[in-house]
C-alpha cells in the first residue's frame, strides 16, 4: 500500500512539474533511443529518494544505505546522459519530500491503530 501510494505521488509530482517547466532532454551519451517527453525532472530519482526516505523513516538502520543507493540512481541519470543536474537534484528533493510524507503518514496510521 505505502509503495502504491508513493508511487502514485511521485508520478504526480512528476506531471506537474513538467507541466510547469519544460525543459529539453540532454544530448545522449549512449546510442539509446530518447524518450519525447521532458527530461525536467528526475522521475527515477523522485522515485529512488521517496522510497528511500519512507522506508528509512521506518527502519533508521536503512536509511544511509538506501539514500547512498538512491544518490548513486541519481548520479546514473547525468552520467548517462538522460539528464542534467538539476533535473535529478529537484527529483531528489521531491522524491525526499513525498518519502517524509509517506512515511510519517504510514506511522500515523500505525499509531493510531494501536
Amino acid at each position: 500500500m505505502v509503495k502504491s501510494v508513493q508511487h502514485d505521488l511521485a508520478q504526480i509530482d512528476n506531471a506537474v512539474y513538467q507541466a510547469v517547466a519544460s525543459t529539453p532532454t540532454p544530448t545522449p551519451a549512449l546510442d539509446e533511443p530518447m524518450p519525447a517527453s521532458s527530461s525536467f525532472p528526475s522521475g527515477h530519482s523522485a522515485s529512488g529518494f521517496a522510497f528511500a526516505t519512507a522506508v528509512g523513516y521506518q527502519i533508521p538502520s536503512l536509511s544511509f544505505p538506501l539514500r547512498m543507493l538512491a544518490a548513486a540512481v541519481a548520479y546514473s541519470r547525468v552520467h548517462s546522459g538522460v539528464h542534467y543536474p538539476g533535473d535529478t537534484i529537484v527529483g531528489s528533493l521531491t522524491g525526499g519530500a513525498v518519502g517524509l510524507m509517506v512515511g510519517a503518514q504510514f506511522e500515523r496510521r500505525v499509531t493510531l491503530n494501536s
